[in-house]
């Protein structure tokens, strides 16, 4: 049985093919990433506006401590 060797074109395409497809890749990833991040920065603002409101009703005394 024959060792199956790559071609040369075969050889030169994969890399070419990685490069050609890094800036797609690389903007999804970036995409995905701020995805992540206001996802979690909105979870922040809910949790520390609930915290304002809170600590707002407290102060009015609508909450008795």
């Amino acid at each position: 049985m024959p060792l199956l060797r790559p071609s040369l074109a075969g050889m030169i395409a994969a890399p070419v093919t990685r490069v050609l497809r890094w800036p797609v890749t690389s903007q999804a990833r970036s995409r995905r990433n701020a995805l992540v991040a206001n996802t979690a920065l909105a979870d922040r603002r809910l949790e520390r506006e609930d915290v304002e409101r809170f600590l707002g009703s407290l102060t009015s005394g609508r909450i008795s401590a």
